[in-house]
């Protein structure tokens, strides 16, 4: 598991925090929508269906951001634990 080099693994979490950048624009988009969509539904020119599917949509990007959040404290973790590695395996 600790084959990968430091590199490697600082390249894994930079590709994390952008991925959890995208999903953060993501999710404000989708809010920002929301609001127009609320103004459909209580006009009644969107069903509740589908204003619950849109809000739905958004609960699930903000499931995806926590769990790539935990990705994140995992890769921070790894690479905490490689540095302690390297500091006592003297080569």
């Amino acid at each position: 598991r600790f084959n990968k080099t430091l590199d490697d693994m600082i390249q894994d979490i930079q590709d994390l925090l952008e991925e959890i950048e995208e999903v953060k624009e993501d999710i404000e988009y989708e809010k920002e929508k929301m609001e127009s969509n609320k103004l459909l539904y209580e006009t009644g020119r969107m069903s509740k269906i589908e204003y619950d599917t849109l809000q739905d949509k958004i609960t699930l990007l903000e499931n995806d951001l926590k769990e790539l959040e935990l990705d994140l404290n995992m890769k921070y973790a790894e690479l905490l634990i490689y540095s302690d590695l390297k500091k006592v395996v003297k080569d």
